[in-house]
């Protein structure tokens, strides 16, 4: 038996000011609300989903900075809203992934990616990647373990840039 009830999805964003030496930021923000049924528990929004992509204005926004991700992990907390973290991307690390800014996760599969492509990853000690130069030249490493991955980044990625509408007159 299928019930028909609403959702309703609240869009909203917020500009910060730039603090001293620092741009302004821009925040987006999705909210939803299952109308709630009489005798049934509240479900929150982000259970009706796997993932969520959001595309701006790719003229507006540019070929590298259009799209806001949110992908379910095991680890996803269920939550009414979503403001996916998002970074930016070492130069160097950006034009090794085609990645300007993104999410952490989209960040780490599009790096693994990188790895499986160019075959990598050691073939006896599998928790290990064989850096290429280009690898090399970012982690300042021969050879690192995947498990490092993620604090390896930590200092690659950087607030991301303030997105600048075009005045309209």
């Amino acid at each position: 038996m299928k019930l028909k009830r609403k959702l309703r999805i609240f869009i909203s964003n917020t500009g910060l000011p730039g603090a001293e030496g620092n741009p302004p930021s821009w925040e987006l923000r999705v909210e939803g609300r299952l109308m709630p049924e009489k005798d049934k528990p509240k479900r929150k929004f982000s259970s009706f989903f796997k993932s969520l992509v959001i595309e701006l204005d790719k003229e507006l926004y540019g070929p590298d900075n259009h799209l806001v991700e949110w992908h379910r992990t095991s680890a996803t907390q269920e939550t009414d809203g979503f403001q996916p973290l998002q970074f930016k991307l070492d130069q160097r690390l950006a034009r090794l992934l085609g990645v300007h800014t993104q999410s952490r996760p989209v960040i780490i599969a599009a790096l693994w990616q990188y790895i499986k492509t160019h075959r990598l990853q050691d073939s006896n000690e599998k928790e290990f990647i064989n850096c290429d130069p280009f690898l090399k030249q970012i982690f300042q490493a021969e050879r690192i373990k995947f498990a490092e991955v993620p604090q390896r980044l930590n200092p690659l990625l950087h607030p991301p840039d303030p997105i600048v509408s075009p005045k309209r007159s």
